[in-house]
């Protein structure tokens, strides 16, 4: 993935899946890995993370703009009891699974600023 973005970037990727539904049960285990770029370059790093490559090296091109590259692996772990449609359970993992993402990224920028 070279593409560029105009701006800002969250990438996210569900590496890992294990999930079980039922009408009145649900239960998730779930790897993302997300990877934030603050100018919308270097999204070839996103790849190389996604494929399981660990050891990223993130290369300094001296900008003045003051890019941010952040990354990080989330596990989520649900279980959900009561009626519920799979698409309302979905929606409830997306809402928990972009939550986490947020607080990650929040977590990161502020241990780089202080």
């Amino acid at each position: 993935m070279d593409k560029k973005y105009d701006s800002q970037a969250l990438l996210v990727n569900i590496s890992t899946d294990n999930w079980l539904y039922t009408p009145v049960y649900a239960s998730s285990n779930l790897n993302l890995i997300f990877f934030y770029t603050s100018t919308g370059k270097d999204t070839k790093y996103f790849e190389h993370f996604k494929e399981g490559n660990k050891s990223v090296f993130f290369v300094n091109g001296s900008s003045t703009q003051g890019e941010k590259l952040i990354d990080g692996e989330i596990k989520l772990e649900d279980s959900t009891r009561g009626l519920v449609s799979l698409k309302a359970y979905k929606k409830h993992l997306t809402t928990e699974a972009s939550g986490k993402v947020v607080e990650q990224i929040q977590i990161q920028l502020q241990q780089n600023i202080s």
